[in-house]
């Protein structure tokens, strides 16, 4: 990702069973070094929840880690545009309906040539 120049890749990922938001940086294990990408996970609609105190040690654990989210199941949804990717972080009530009701849980903005995530 550094020698690539891009402005600010964003990562997007699954496969941990929950939602994550964080930024990758140049130095892994060292979270003042310089953001190098955003990145967002998504947790899968039928796997099951991971607990929330997992969840909140690994953000204890990781000063790159921005949110956690284990015990919802659910998708991102994605808006690119030219100037910023907005990201919301979409739960779905109940996995087991199909007309199950959906709420935005966080939303989030990546904005044109800035690795930094807003809220």
């Amino acid at each position: 990702l550094q020698t690539s120049r891009a402005a600010n890749p964003v990562v997007l990922t699954g496969d941990v069973h929950a939602f994550v938001v964080g930024r990758i940086t140049e130095q892994a294990e060292d979270s003042d070094s310089p953001t190098v990408a955003s990145e967002f996970v998504a947790t899968g609609i039928s796997s099951n929840a991971r607990p929330q105190r997992l969840m909140d040690q690994w953000q204890r654990d990781n000063g790159n880690l921005q949110y956690c989210a284990g015990e919802k199941r659910g998708y991102l949804k994605l808006a690119l545009a030219p100037k910023a990717l907005q990201v919301e972080l979409i739960a779905i009530d109940d996995v087991r309906r199909p007309d199950s009701s959906r709420s935005v849980l966080k939303r989030y903005t990546v904005e044109a040539g800035r690795p930094t995530i807003l809220e």
